[in-house]
């Protein structure tokens, strides 16, 4: 298994424990995929309650293939702990209907802190458990990922180190993105990754998956108005071996 690569830009910045407002997005994707596996689209829709105390949101998203399609849920918060500290928490369900896209359970806590003594630089690390139906597997993906917040620009590095639960192997995964602009009127960036895959498939004969992949994305936020606008991100992944990935992805957002 690999770890979630995600990149900077699907959604504006939102600083947990900001003045009381509200975050809504609608995000649709389209994703050409060779080799036969065909066309990958969904939808998710996100709101999120950016409180003093406490910043709750929650997810509904879809995903369809030619092979079936399935339905996810996830919720969490963050939670700032003091000046210097916040933790965020999230939980994800997708129910199992014979389509399986998305793990059955997903468990993230994370913690992100400022650096003492080094202006514009926070480090965040957590743990995912994924887990599907068979309760034998799924896996653990550990984080580590600093941030460096300096002039107009963003920069961060994620390292993911990952254990699959039915053999016990180890994997890992990187990615590095950056972005400059402004918060208010726009943004534009990217980023480039690369990692393994290793988990065991519980068939009559059992298989153990080998892969390794890279991906790279750019994108642009575009504030329309004071507070709604758009972000189009691009994204290319191979996976080495299986299928190369091209993927187009347009987010709407609004604050008030």
């Amino acid at each position: 298994m690999t770890g979630a690569m995600t990149g900077t830009g699907v959604a504006p910045v939102v600083q947990a424990g900001a003045p009381p407002k509200w975050l809504v997005q609608l995000t649709t994707y389209y994703s050409d995929v060779n080799n036969g596996f065909g066309v990958w689209q969904g939808q998710d829709f996100r709101v999120l309650y950016a409180g003093r105390r406490i910043s709750p949101f929650l997810s509904v998203g879809t995903q369809a293939r030619p092979g079936g399609n399935q339905q996810v849920v996830s919720f969490g918060s963050y939670i700032p702990i003091n000046r210097w500290l916040f933790a965020v928490v999230g939980l994800g369900h997708a129910p199992d209907r014979g389509t399986v896209l998305f793990p059955k359970l997903r468990a993230d806590v994370s913690a992100v802190v400022t650096v003492p003594g080094v202006p514009g630089l926070l480090f965040s690390t957590g743990l995912t458990d994924v887990r599907y139906t068979d309760p034998r597997t799924g896996g653990l993906i550990g984080t580590l990922a600093p941030t460096l917040y300096k002039g107009k620009g963003i920069y961060s590095a994620s390292v993911f180190l990952n254990r699959d639960r039915a053999s016990g192997v180890g994997s890992g995964a990187w990615q590095v993105n950056a972005q400059w602009g402004q918060q208010g009127r726009y943004w534009v960036g990217g980023g480039l990754g690369s990692g393994t895959e290793a988990y065991r498939l519980l068939l009559a004969t059992p298989f153990d998956a080998r892969f390794s992949s890279q991906s790279a994305n750019v994108f642009v936020t575009k504030w329309l108005t004071q507070r709604s606008g758009a972000t189009v991100r691009l994204d290319l992944e191979q996976k080495t071996e299986v299928y190369l990935r091209k993927a187009l992805t347009l987010t709407l957002f609004s604050e008030f």
